[in-house]
């Protein structure tokens, strides 16, 4: 009985020994190299008085102050010139404001993004207006992009 107990007990650590030794390539560090290339952070303009300045193949993102609790929406109203920049999302994306805490009427922001396609200078054209009242007086902006 003392012979199997000690045979048990030598298989058990001889088997707790190769699991430890073992390599788990999910749980491994990863690296990178100096040639590897990663996608650029989307920059956000929020200033249609300062132009938006981007390189070719960039991705960018207008940011406007909205509250859809007023009934009131962006839209893209003056689309880009397609040979200088494309539309990403031409929906938009709504955010709540960080000081907000999502309560009903609170404020937030509306982001749209763009894509610098070559070497130009075009206008992002947006109004902010209600659908639903055409008579409401509209909000207009206009960005200046210049890719280069």
């Amino acid at each position: 009985m003392k012979k199997i107990l000690i045979v048990s007990a030598a298989v058990f650590l001889a088997a707790t020994l190769a699991v430890g030794c073992s390599s788990d390539e999910d749980t491994a560090p990863t690296t990178t190299s100096a040639t590897d290339t990663t996608t650029p952070p989307i920059l956000t303009f929020s200033d249609p008085a300062t132009p938006i300045a981007v390189v070719p193949g960039q991705e960018f993102a207008i940011k406007v102050p909205s509250n859809a609790s007023t009934g009131f929406t962006w839209s893209i109203t003056g689309t880009p010139d397609p040979a200088v920049v494309s539309v990403v999302d031409a929906e938009g994306n709504v955010e709540a404001a960080p000081n907000g805490n999502g309560a009903v009427g609170t404020g937030g922001s509306t982001i749209f993004t763009f894509k610098a396609v070559a070497s130009g200078t075009t206008t992002v054209t947006m109004t902010y207006a209600r659908p639903s009242d055409p008579a409401a007086n509209p909000e207009v902006t206009t960005f200046t992009v210049n890719v280069s």
